[in-house]
């Protein structure tokens, strides 16, 4: 999923984040982190270091039963999940086919860090 802010006023006028986004209704919480498994080829996507546009991996959990994902209102859909995000960025190389990776329960993703993620990748800078 790609977002691309307007209206920025850093190094980059248009700035653009990338997330890898994951929908789990397991519970993967350990401690203050989701313990989320990647295939190789994913990771290596997300931790590549040579980017124009910074990559992210977002974890989105939902309710178990599909029916409990959204609820339809007058004014709009409510949805019933929460996301957390991560980056990967210069991680390590691996030789197995997976990997497990800790995404922080503290990096919501939100309007408000999605905002800052796009700031970030304004000035030229990493998360």
């Amino acid at each position: 999923i790609m977002f691309l802010g307007k209206g920025f006023v850093g190094q980059i006028r248009d700035p653009q984040v990338n997330f890898q986004l994951k929908c789990t209704h397991q519970d993967l919480i350990v401690g203050d982190s989701i313990r989320f498994s990647l295939e190789r080829k994913n990771y290596d996507d997300l931790r590549a270091r040579d980017l124009s546009t910074p990559r992210y991996l977002a974890v989105l959990e939902v309710p178990e039963l599909c029916d409990d994902w959204t609820h339809h209102l007058d004014g709009g859909m409510l949805l019933k999940a929460k996301c957390f995000w991560t980056s990967l960025k210069g991680l390590s190389d691996i030789d197995q086919g997976t990997i497990t990776v800790s995404v922080p329960l503290a990096q919501r993703l939100t309007s408000i860090s999605l905002r800052q993620l796009l700031t970030l990748a304004s000035e030229r800078r990493d998360a």
